[in-house]
């Protein structure tokens, strides 16, 4: 109900809400089934949907929507057929088909209408996809005559969603899957699709400020531990964020930089998640004017800065997150006047680095970049993504439906892959080689050009270097770039991607279990076993007896060093399995951990006081001491799911992992921490953290050649060693 939650103008009166039990008829006019044929036809034995039995039994095999009224009433019953086929690439709940089933159904339906959803799942994990597709189904945002404000309680509709599990239909849903959760999330990929829908007039720079305001009042405010800062016009420049302002200096109104940050006491990991989004309210393209029909639609070009809105909102009702999380929302307008922006104006950015504009209509990596190395100077953190409608290209990249993603770490890049199929909020990635994508932004005055000097070669990768070159040189975290230019709408309506993505993965990073493996094949929960498949160095499949509503994973060995963490879904399933310890040896003998093209970096868990262990080792052991301090870390890591048990051993799930091994004495909620600090240069609460862990601080571009540095060292009387120059020169370039 976010649109009552936040008072939102401009709606269409439409209430979702999601019901923790579908035991019960609720005496809605219209019912809307959705489900996989023999999970309807197991669903419908239990008499709770009137009429449903008769239905599928009238109707053909092929039949996929069947709509009937039921006998004696005016009640009408809509059914839609799931196909029980789905590619690898795609969710396995299909939620394409569960929104698209939903805003037919609502299109034409009066106002004041009550509608039931009832979603028959095969496998607990598909609510999370279904239950915000349904959200997708249902915009918000209108301003038709029909809908003037403010509306009478008489003509306001109400869609209630509801979770059936087939094979066991006794249980409630709430034995299986986080309702809350599910409905947090579906709010915020409602707010963000009606702010994606709002046109400029009614949604720009100031006026998305004080919907964040409004926002922050009603999550609680700096009581629930929740900040809003906010940087506006001079304020930009004075920051040294010129590109950011510059952007925004022919508008009205001028440029912003929003941060919130979420910093409940139970955030003592000693780094932050930071989430960076795009806002440009509209983009006329500046002197490099679109055309009419290019500029048609323009008021989506903030389709990241929504995203990121509506995933914090969901992240802070869920609560609890271990890491403190921050959204860095990036505001402009690329309007055209005496003011703008030219052709060939050299810029300084926050970074440092200095930007000549080839394209002024590339201005939203120009945003994002100072935004990104806002959060990389200022917030600690240990994971970055940002979000942005970046470049129409993405959509031939990657497709409309599906974003597209350029990653410095190929495990956080295979994760969010598949949260993406967890969450509905499809995403594949792009070719990371920044040494292809560096010599396309070369500039002959400044230190890069703002767009690539040809397009004909992944452009949208290079746009996402061009961000990925202003990170701090010292920075040792990850970082991830989500180009959503084509599934942020569909047709003239915004669909709120992003939200899903966003929360899912900050859901796993912050847990420190969330790299999953998800499986192919549906959870058998009728047996009630969550069975683990393990193939690492071919080990054996381990099975293990986990209770009603487990959850199926795998762990597979990755390329370069990368290894998959196993999870249900980042804390949308009730129970989530966490394996025993391995010994360091076993940990060695089945991972076989070597220096992969990112180079060491610091995982989620890591205990900070340890921190420089893997560093020395690396300098003084040489790839195989840097391989053995490595696993001890992760050995040290409690929470990290690729801990895997004895293949033979068997453990009961727990509900939620530990907390890391960190010392919080430099971290006091007396009087909780702003954002604040950090704008003015005063400096953040987790200073002493990261001097802790100075020792990590190595620059991301140089580790690679260091490490292999290192091991030429270590190995100079071997053969092999003349291979370390030319690996270094390559990786240099």
């Amino acid at each position: 109900m976010i649109g009552k939650f936040l008072r939102l103008p401009h709606t269409n009166g439409i209430h979702l809400e999601f019901a923790c039990d579908s035991r019960g008829d609720r005496k809605a006019k219209y019912i809307v089934v959705i489900g996989r044929r023999s999970a309807l036809y197991s669903y419908s034995l239990t008499e709770r949907i009137p009429h449903l039995a008769q239905a599928l039994a009238a109707a053909e095999d092929s039949e996929t929507c069947i709509t009937q009224v039921i006998p004696g009433t005016q009640r009408r019953l809509s059914i839609r057929v799931l196909p029980t086929a789905c590619s690898r690439h795609n969710s396995d709940s299909r939620p394409d088909i569960v929104c698209d089933f939903i805003a037919r159904q609502v299109r034409n339906l009066p106002r004041g209408f009550t509608l039931e959803v009832h979603l028959v799942l095969e496998d607990p994990q598909q609510a999370f996809a279904t239950g915000l597709a349904v959200a997708k189904g249902l915009p918000l945002y209108s301003r038709k005559s029909i809908h003037k404000q403010p509306m009478d309680p008489a003509h306001m509709s109400q869609v209630t969603v509801s979770f059936a599990y087939a094979s066991r239909p006794d249980l409630k849903v709430t034995e299986l899957v986080d309702v809350d959760a599910i409905e947090a999330v579906a709010d915020g990929t409602r707010l963000a699709a009606y702010l994606v829908d709002a046109p400029c007039n009614e949604m720009h720079t100031e006026l998305f400020v004080q919907q964040c305001r409004v926002l922050v009042r009603a999550l609680g405010g700096e009581e629930n531990y929740v900040y809003l800062r906010v940087l506006k016009g001079d304020e930009v420049a004075e920051a040294g964020m010129n590109l950011l302002y510059h952007v925004g200096k022919a508008a009205e109104h001028p440029s912003q930089l929003v941060v919130l940050t979420y910093a409940p006491p139970e955030a003592r990991a000693p780094r932050s998640l930071c989430m960076v989004g795009k806002g440009i309210v509209f983009d006329t393209g500046g002197t490099c004017l679109k055309t009419t029909e290019g500029m048609r639609g323009m008021k989506r070009d903030m389709g990241g800065a929504a995203a990121v809105l509506g995933a914090f909102q969901s992240i802070v009702r869920k609560r609890h997150t271990r890491h403190i999380v921050h959204a860095v929302l990036c505001l402009a307008e690329n309007q055209i006047s005496e003011k703008a922006t030219r052709i060939d104006d050299i810029l300084v950015a926050y970074s440092g680095k200095t930007v000549e504009v080839n394209n002024t209509d590339a201005e939203g990596r120009l945003v994002v970049a100072d935004g990104v190395a806002y959060a990389c100077a200022m917030l600690n953190p240990e994971t970055i993504v940002d979000v942005a409608t970046l470049t129409g290209s993405q959509a031939i990249a990657t497709g409309r439906r599906i974003a597209a993603l350029y990653c410095n770490d190929e495990s956080l890049e295979i994760a969010t892959v598949l949260a993406g199929r967890t969450s509905g909020d499809l995403c594949h990635p792009l070719p990371y080689v920044p040494e292809f994508w560096r010599d396309l932004l070369v500039s002959d005055v400044a230190d890069m050009k703002n767009a690539a000097s040809r397009r004909d070669n992944c452009p949208s990768a290079c746009a996402a270097q061009f961000i990925e070159e202003h990170l701090a040189a010292d920075y040792t975290g990850t970082w991830m770039h989500i180009d959503m230019a084509g599934p942020s709408s569909l047709g003239e309506r915004g669909t709120g991607y992003g939200v899903g993505l966003l929360s899912e993965v900050i859901s796993r990073v912050d847990s420190g279990i969330g790299f999953a493996v998800l499986p192919s094949a549906p959870l058998n929960a009728g047996a009630g076993v969550a069975s683990v498949n393990v193939n690492l160095e071919n080990q054996s499949t381990t099975t293990m007896n986990a209770g009603t509503g487990a959850v199926n994973g795998s762990t597979n060995n990755l390329s370069g060093g990368a290894v998959a963490k196993t999870s249900s879904g980042g804390g949308m399933m009730k129970n989530v399995s966490t394996m025993g310890q391995t010994s360091l040896e076993q940990e060695q003998q089945q991972h076989q951990f070597k220096p992969s093209v990112q180079g060491p970096k610091q995982l989620p868990g890591w205990n900070a006081s340890a921190s420089g262990t893997a560093a020395t080792a690396a300098a003084n052991g040489g790839a195989a001491a840097d391989r053995g301090a490595m696993a001890q870390q992760r050995a040290s890591a409690a929470p990290l799911m690729w801990q895997l048990a004895n293949a033979a051993s068997s453990l009961p799930l727990q509900t939620s992992p530990p907390a890391p091994n960190v010392n919080h004495s430099h971290i006091s909620h007396k009087r909780p921490w702003s954002p604040e600090n950090a704008i003015s240069g005063v400096g953040h609460v987790f200073n002493a953290a990261a001097k802790a862990s100075t020792d990590l601080k190595r620059s991301r571009r140089h580790s690679d050649a260091a490490v292999l540095d290192d091991m030429a060292k270590s190995n100079s009387s071997n053969a092999n060693t003349n291979s370390a120059p030319e690996n270094t020169a390559r990786l240099e370039s």
